[in-house]
């Protein structure tokens, strides 16, 4: 009986495997209906914005610590925009909607049935989806946030580690310098 039970449980667990392996990929233009619905666009739009927001406060803070007269931090914050400018316009060329999209595509063809794309839409357009969609951005970003925040006492234990270990090495290697292979 026993060994019954687990020949048909097998049967159906290989049933399940092949029809999950035979189920529609979804279309082209379910996925579009789901990237305009989810804001895709947008939300990658924001992310790369974030990313040069970050890039901005990074410079300044750098630039702030510098002994510079003001007149050359103005300088040198003029020259920081240009190129991290520079770097957003190559950020949204190699990974922008446009030149992603195509993967996404290809990416959700791989992983996500029709059915299941339409199962994703009639959330995402249901009230409860929409308002989904509106918070998740701030959610995602207090999440970061907090994130970092937690991070910052172990990155700075971190930091405090590998500077005595590199004081260490460098003790040692001034007392037994190895001879160069010049």
């Amino acid at each position: 009986m026993k060994r019954e039970f687990v020949r048909l449980a097998t049967f159906f667990l290989m049933l399940l495997r092949a029809s999950c392996a035979l189920a529609a990929p979804p279309s082209d233009a379910s996925l579009r209906d789901l990237f305009e619905t989810t804001r895709a666009r947008e939300s990658l739009e924001q992310r790369i914005n974030a990313y040069q927001q970050s890039m901005g406060s990074m410079v300044d803070q750098n630039i702030s610590q510098q002994n510079l007269p003001d007149d050359a931090k103005r300088k040198l914050r003029a020259q920081a925009d240009k190129l991290v400018e520079g770097l957003i316009e190559r950020l949204k060329e190699k990974v922008g909607w446009d030149a992603m999209q195509a993967f996404y595509t290809e990416l959700y063809k791989r992983h996500f049935s029709e059915e299941e794309v339409q199962e994703f839409l009639k959330f995402y357009k249901s009230a409860a989806g929409q308002s989904f969609l509106t918070k998740m951005p701030q959610i995602t970003q207090e999440t970061i946030a907090a994130t970092q925040q937690a991070m910052l006492p172990l990155l700075d234990e971190t930091t405090v580690q590998i500077d005595k270990q590199m004081a260490r090495e460098i003790i040692r290697f001034s007392k037994h310098p190895k001879p160069s292979s010049d």
